[in-house]
C-alpha cells in the first residue's frame, strides 16, 4: 500500500506584508501588536509575567525577551502563525538577541 501525502506550501506573503508595513524591528512589531490587542504595558508585562518597565524597554528597543518568555507574549498578543514567524525573524536579526 503506498500512501500519497500532499502539502501546501506555506503562504509568506502575509509574512512579508507584516515586515512592509512599517514594522521592520521588534521594538515597532512588538508596540503595534500589543496595541491591536488592546493591551497597555502593564497588562502585557502581567501576562507574561515581567515588569511594565521590562516590555517599555522591549519597545524602545532597550533589550529584548528571552526566548522562555516568548510563547506567553505570543499567546498575550494573540499572533497568528505567520506573525510569530515574523516576530521570531525580528528577534534573530537583532545583534546580541539572547536565548
Amino acid at each position: 500500500m503506498i500512501l500519497s501525502v500532499s502539502y501546501q506550501p506555506l503562504d509568506v506573503k502575509p509574512a512579508e506584508n507584516l515586515m512592509e508595513n512599517n514594522m521592520a524591528n521588534f521594538p515597532a512589531f512588538l508596540s503595534k501588536k500589543r496595541q491591536e490587542a488592546g493591551l497597555t504595558q502593564t497588562q502585557l508585562a502581567k501576562a507574561v509575567k515581567l515588569s511594565q518597565p521590562t516590555v517599555l524597554g522591549w519597545e524602545k528597543g532597550e533589550g529584548t525577551p528571552r526566548a522562555c518568555k516568548l510563547r506567553n507574549l505570543f499567546r498575550a498578543l494573540d499572533l497568528s502563525d505567520e506573525e510569530v514567524l515574523v516576530a521570531i525573524h525580528l528577534l534573530a536579526s537583532r545583534s546580541g538577541y539572547r536565548k
